[in-house]
């Protein structure tokens, strides 16, 4: 009985160890691919096209460290971060409507080898889901009785 129970210890045990370890190596490979280029030129397509979209360009980047950034622009009422991590690139676009905050959230993943190809398709995917969230969350605020 005991030794059934170290065994499976020992397999748990195994099973954590290789997860972290995977972990770890895709944090060292992060850490490779910012080293040779920035996030914002890694993903300048699509920074650029959400800057223009939310901002007509007017956005400002501001670097929070070497896997995330913010494009906002000063007097919105919606702010953009971008997290690149494992591989993973998460968009966080946080948009006020009456003083009510929506939050959309989409993580993007293969995001190790991106071109302009896929920046573009992750526009193409991103601002359409955002604008539908828009719209559900608009109406939920204006049915509140907070919009008259």
């Amino acid at each position: 009985m005991s030794g059934t129970i170290i065994f499976i210890i020992l397999i748990i045990a195994f099973f954590v160890i290789r997860t972290l370890l995977k972990f770890r190596g895709e944090l060292d490979a992060d850490s490779a691919e910012l080293k040779n280029q920035k996030i914002e030129e890694k993903f300048k397509v699509l920074i650029d096209g959400l800057n223009e979209y939310c901002y007509y360009g007017a956005g400002k980047i501001t670097k929070i460290d070497k896997r995330s950034l913010n494009i906002y622009e000063q007097g919105s009422c919606q702010i953009v971060n971008l997290e690149y991590s494992t591989g993973i690139l998460t968009i966080i676009w946080k948009f006020k409507y009456f003083h009510q905050e929506m939050v959309y959230k989409r993580n993007l993943s293969n995001a190790r080898d991106v071109n302009k190809e896929w920046q573009m398709n992750a526009l193409n995917i991103i601002i359409p889901e955002f604008l539908e969230q828009y719209k559900i969350h608009e109406n939920k605020v204006k049915s509140s009785g907070i919009v008259g």
